[in-house]
């Protein structure tokens, strides 16, 4: 029984197949396991992946790597000599057809799983157009599709008992070719995504920004000038890709340009390279900071778990930026674990006949991947007085919540309790009989506690902060005391 997980980022796809036995990571190029999401047209024919992007400098109006990012019936701004321009939906067509063909390699594929972008998968049924385009290419490809799952659960999932996480909550942080994505997860019998923040960055505008900055370094160092013609200009953006895979190991690497005399190279260093994306790290770290404040980790004494993507870790400075801003550990998933995860998700599903029934989803049990469930760790909070419930003649009775502050204006809470929205979108704080408030959420609407999500039944008690989605922002609401 074969199957397969097909991790769909337009920086580089890559897939990863599961039987009986072994779990292993194709090779959907010649040149390695990653196919970006490029394509070129030669006047004849579409041709995708790496031999697109390696001529994307030489010809730039004939090749894009939006098809994915803007995955649509729209037309693209591909130059189509004589002819109209292909829609984006076309040209994602050509290049998940290459991966396809190469995937099957003459072998029987039983069953596959897609795990895509944070962004396709926004709300709990996805983007309704980007996902019905998908499960049209697979349809006509004849692709045995057996569920879609959200790249960042799909990853930490496969790569859990690697990285050791004991966590409640996890911050997964991945860079695509045009958007970063920050990818909030829950984890404990299952991996589920509870908030996704993105930033319109990612490795387009980083070469965009780092390639003029060494091209100059590059001339004024050894007086050639790699922008002189358009193959010059593409072996060097090819070298400067290259620079960041060999970042991850080293702290120095050489781009070596050949000239009608003799060869020219450039030293550079990761420190330096840090320093030119200063600006788009800087966008990234505020992205996230955000982030941390939305889920109240920015008040809390303790450690914040990051796992970058292998595309996340090679940014140069971006990881240290992060680092310094808070307290955190960081620790970076294996190559491919989308992929994985999704294949592993798969050996049991079963295949949608019908594409439009095919399972969607943003969380994913361990169980179900034969993993076992993660004994969590509580996260750390400052210590508080302990307050116990009301107990007759034993002692005073304990404070219970009388007002709800949200903005600066408190808000009497009632002898039945409290009540936010409207049916069936709504949230009560319901009022005990000894007073205290619990939380029930019959709609399951996602609710902090502390910073923490919240359990339906949960016992409440001043000095309790809620979170709840208020559209545009989160807003905050305190539970106080006050006497009459």
């Amino acid at each position: 029984m074969r199957t397969l997980g097909i991790e769909f980022c337009d920086e580089g796809f890559v897939a990863a197949e599961t039987d009986e036995s072994t779990n292993r990571i194709l090779e959907l190029e010649s040149s390695g396991a990653e196919s970006p999401g490029f394509v070129y047209y030669d006047g004849r024919r579409y041709i995708c992946g790496r031999q697109a992007q390696k001529r994307s400098r030489i010809y730039p109006r004939f090749v894009t790597d939006r098809c994915w990012d803007q995955l649509s019936l729209r037309l693209s701004e591909l130059n189509v000599p004589r002819g109209k321009s292909p829609r984006y939906s076309e040209l994602a067509y050509y290049h998940l057809n290459m991966v396809w063909e190469r995937i099957q390699a003459g072998q029987p594929v039983d069953k596959v799983v897609f795990a895509l972008p944070g962004n396709f998968l926004a709300e709990d049924d996805g983007d309704e157009e980007k996902i019905g385009l998908i499960l049209g290419i697979a349809d006509d490809l004849k692709i045995p599709l057996a569920g879609i799952v959200d790249m960042a659960c799909a990853s930490l999932a496969a790569d859990m008992a690697r990285l050791g996480i004991k966590e409640k909550l996890v911050f997964h942080l991945d860079v695509h070719q045009h958007s970063t994505f920050l990818s909030i997860l829950e984890v404990g019998s299952s991996v589920r995504r509870s908030r996704l923040a993105t930033a319109p960055i990612g490795f387009h505008h980083i070469f965009a920004d780092l390639n003029p900055k060494l091209a100059n370094s590059f001339l004024s160092q050894t007086a050639f000038d790699v922008t002189h013609n358009a193959e010059t200009e593409q072996q060097f953006y090819d070298q400067v890709q290259n620079l960041l895979e060999l970042f991850r190991e080293q702290e120095e690497a050489t781009i070596e340009m050949e000239s009608l005399k003799r060869a020219r190279k450039l030293s550079v260093y990761r420190d330096t390279a840090a320093k030119h994306l200063e600006s788009i790290n800087e966008s990234l770290t505020n992205m996230v900071e955000k982030a941390l404040k939305e889920t109240g980790f920015a008040r809390r004494n303790t450690e914040i778990p990051f796992v970058f993507s292998q595309r996340a870790a090679k940014i140069p400075g971006l990881a240290e930026k992060i680092a310094s801003m808070s307290k955190c550990s960081i620790s970076v998933a294996e190559a491919g674990s989308a992929a994985l995860g999704a294949a592993l998700f798969g050996k049991d599903a079963p295949v949608f006949e019908d594409l439009a029934e095919a399972e969607i989803t943003t969380s994913i049990e361990l169980g179900e991947l034969g993993l076992p469930p993660v004994a969590t760790a509580e996260i750390a909070e400052p210590p508080k007085q302990q307050i116990s419930a009301p107990t007759g003649e034993e002692g005073p009775a304990a404070p219970i919540s009388t007002h709800i502050v949200c903005k600066g204006i408190g808000h009497p809470i009632g002898s039945s309790g409290y009540r936010f929205g409207e049916s069936p979108r709504h949230i009560s704080l319901k009022r005990l009989q000894n007073g205290n408030l619990q939380i029930e959420n019959p709609g399951h609407l996602n609710v902090l506690l502390n910073g923490q999500p919240a359990n339906n039944g949960e016992v409440l008690k001043p000095g309790d902060v809620l979170t709840l989605d208020g559209g545009r922002e989160p807003l905050d609401w305190l539970l106080i005391h006050c006497n009459d």
